[in-house]
């Protein structure tokens, strides 16, 4: 259906997924047959009872070999309207021997965006030709992550709340990741910060046009939080694991903020002790500069080990009072 222009002419831009296509290429089949402009060039007869009749008729995909039989009659129809004539064959003649099927298979998309084909003949993959590019590339310095906020809020929605603010070209696309995340693309890098900081200003502020703004659909709740694409991945890259995203992401986050206070708890106790220290070497000097001052007879710098001493001891005492207090 992708690779070939007279059947991508004929499908019209509508949707190749294996019911609709069905549908469309094999009208006899689906209850909507009146509704059909295409007309099938290869019939196809079933033998069936009246039950199983109807539930061909009704299109019951996904059903006991229904899936197989759809895939049946699609690649008919399509080998008839790239030419393929089987009235012409013989029973001993090779369908994948036809000239006109040769080009076609044993080509496999890996993916329905890859936007390359494997050959199954050589192993080897190359760019689809065909190909028409269904998202945009993704550039992750260009990507908000979103979570925690109000549920039923559909993907579309917040795009539709971000383009009011920043612009109809704004955001490329709106990824969700289940229904408490989501990550927006914007189509400028400043549009992230922009964002972050929009965010932050209407969350301190307690006014109408806070609640009026577009954004506070968003931030309705009080509980939605946003981050860039490194902490995206931070998450994901995570041992936690939740049911939902959202939970997974406040205990990744959470665990992360803990971190960083015991981090600045160690750097404050370790700031505590130097000033201490300091404090001590501070009382050692003073302690000097009066047994010097003090002692009229002795020269400046005549102190003796005992004076040493009692400045360390005093200084030992003030480290123990400090250490005791903390």
């Amino acid at each position: 259906m992708s690779a070939s222009d007279a059947v991508q002419h004929l499908m019209r831009q509508k949707s190749k997924a294996l019911s609709s296509a069905f549908s469309l290429l094999c009208p006899a089949f689906h209850s909507t047959a009146g509704e059909a402009s295409i007309p099938a060039p290869v019939r196809i007869e079933v033998e069936a009872d009246e039950t199983t009749l109807s539930c061909f008729a009704s299109g019951a995909k996904h059903e006991a070999g229904y899936d197989a039989f759809m895939t049946g009659c699609v690649f008919a129809q399509l080998c008839a309207h790239i030419g393929v004539k089987f009235e012409d064959f013989t029973p001993k003649e090779n369908l994948e021997m036809n000239k006109k099927m040769k080009k076609y298979i044993n080509l496999l998309p890996p993916s329905f965006n890859s936007g390359t084909v494997l050959d199954l003949r050589t192993g080897m993959e190359r760019a689809d030709a065909c190909y028409k590019l269904r998202y945009p590339a993704a550039v992750h310095d260009n990507i908000v992550l979103i979570w925690g906020f109000q549920s039923g809020l559909s993907a579309k929605d917040m795009k539709g709340c971000i383009c009011k603010v920043f612009g109809p070209a704004s955001v490329t696309t709106v990824f969700s990741i289940d229904s408490t995340a989501v990550l927006i693309q914007f189509s400028k890098q400043e549009s992230v910060n922009d964002f972050m900081d929009l965010k932050a200003t209407l969350e301190k502020q307690d006014s109408a046009i806070s609640l009026l703004h577009p954004l506070s659909t968003i931030l309705e709740g009080g509980q939605t939080r946003a981050a860039n694409y490194d902490t995206y991945r931070d998450i994901c890259s995570s041992s936690v694991t939740k049911y939902f995203f959202a939970d997974q992401a406040n205990a990744v986050c959470s665990a992360s903020d803990t971190e960083l206070r015991g981090e600045n708890v160690d750097a404050g106790d370790a700031l505590g002790t130097n000033s201490v220290l300091d404090e001590t070497a501070h009382t050692l000097v003073k302690h000097a500069e009066g047994t010097k001052h003090c002692s009229k007879k002795q020269d400046a710098t005549d102190i003796s080990c005992q004076d040493i001493l009692d400045a360390l001891q005093d200084g030992k005492t003030l480290f123990g009072k400090q250490t005791r207090r903390t």
